[in-house]
This record gives C-alpha cells, sequence and structure tokens, in this order.
C-alpha cells in the first residue's frame, strides 16, 4: 500500500532537497521550475504543483477515508445492459 504524503510532509522533503543543491534558487533551476512557484508552495502560500511533485519524485492522489460518510448518488443501471 502507498504511503499518504501531506504538503507538509513534501514540504520537509523539498527543503532537504534544497539544502543539498544549495539553496531554493539553485534548486528551481536545477528542476526548471519557476523560483516563485517554489517559493510559495515552500512559505506555504500555495499547495504543491505537479512539477514541484514529479521533481521529488511524487504523484498527486485522490485518497477516500472510509471513516468520513459518503453519500453517494444511485448508479443508473444503462440502456441496453
Amino acid at each position: 500500500m502507498a504511503k499518504v504524503f501531506t504538503d507538509d510532509d513534501i514540504r520537509v522533503i523539498l527543503k532537504k532537497e534544497m539544502v543539498k543543491a544549495g539553496g531554493l534558487i539553485k534548486w528551481a533551476k536545477l528542476n526548471d521550475i519557476p523560483i516563485s512557484r517554489v517559493s510559495e508552495f515552500n512559505t506555504g502560500r500555495r499547495p504543491a504543483s505537479p512539477t514541484i511533485l514529479i521533481a521529488l519524485g511524487f504523484a498527486r492522489a485522490i485518497v477516500r477515508c472510509r471513516d468520513m460518510p459518503v453519500k453517494l448518488p444511485p448508479i443508473e443501471p444503462e440502456e441496453g445492459s
């Protein structure tokens, strides 16, 4: 089963990678991502963009929490089935 990471978790990983690269600007340039986009995510003003996630080896997914009540509309059978 895949592990679930929050934006805060990704932010911690990004900060470690930025230190390895020599800073935010160097990491952004190394990964061809606008510096402003990295900065806005790093400071918590925006969620992680797909380009940041991909550069860190992640992909965004939708997770359903089983404990949350979900009311789904009934599924109508297709004609001819």
